[in-house]
């Protein structure tokens, strides 16, 4: 079964970034006050440096994903002509 789930991954890819995350989550639970003073100040420097553009770039993916989800674009079917899908719209949507 757990080789079944590593035959998809791409481990040159998977292995990197998975101990990143690891390692910046150890940091955040290690050094909370540290990892906080980093965000906060990455948060300040894109916001500053950025400034409108950023909101900007943020509220057209938020537009494109409602128009994607929203649109006929959204009914595009991820699989063969004769399958119905696993999850209602409902229970996918939770």
């Amino acid at each position: 079964m757990i080789r079944d789930a590593w035959r998809g991954l791409l481990k040159p890819v998977f292995v990197p970034a998975s101990l990143v995350i690891l390692g910046m989550i150890v940091f955040a639970v290690v050094y909370a006050g540290s990892a906080e003073g980093a965000v906060d100040a990455l948060n300040r420097a894109i916001t500053d440096g950025v400034g409108w553009w950023y909101i900007l770039i943020a509220t057209g993916f938020v537009i494109f994903a409602l128009y994607c989800g929203l649109s006929r674009v959204g009914n595009i079917k991820l699989g063969r002509d004769d399958e119905q899908p696993e999850f209602g719209m409902l229970r996918f949507s939770q």
